[in-house]
């Protein structure tokens, strides 16, 4: 979903409330954030089942790019970008100024944890949601 000027808080929040959400922020150009891809997408599909949703904000400039990365990386969850780098709203409003960067969100919506990637992330998931 492509939201100018509008980035995170045009993603469908009525589909998020009560669950676990990663806030994950990323860019098609970034090799950290396109390694860490197999891992969200092995635990997306583990865990959306038991109330995990991830929502990936790209800081991208370029739409084409960030729409094949997605294609190519199998995100199948909620993808938002302002196509304004780190200028972007919602980038500010998280105090995002490096990537890959992500933040843990409860089923209130209170960040629980931080820049949680592969086995770090699996294991609080583990401990959230069990096996």
């Amino acid at each position: 979903m492509y939201c100018k000027g509008y980035g995170w808080p045009c993603c469908r929040f009525e589909k998020l409330s009560g669950k676990y959400t990663l806030v994950d922020f990323w860019a098609s150009w970034c090799g950290p954030c396109r390694q860490e891809s197999p891992t969200l997408v092995r635990l997306y599909t583990k865990y959306k089942g038991k109330g995990f949703a991830i929502v990936s904000v790209s800081i991208d400039t370029d739409k084409t790019r960030w729409e094949n990365a997605i294609k190519k990386d199998g995100y199948t969850w909620e993808n938002v970008s302002e196509l304004d780098g780190y200028s972007g709203s919602t980038a500010a409003l998280y105090t995002v100024t490096a990537i890959p960067n992500s933040f843990l969100l409860d089923k209130d919506g209170k960040i629980i944890a931080k820049n949680l990637r592969g086995k770090n992330l699996e294991d609080k998931l583990i401990s959230l949601m069990g096996q």
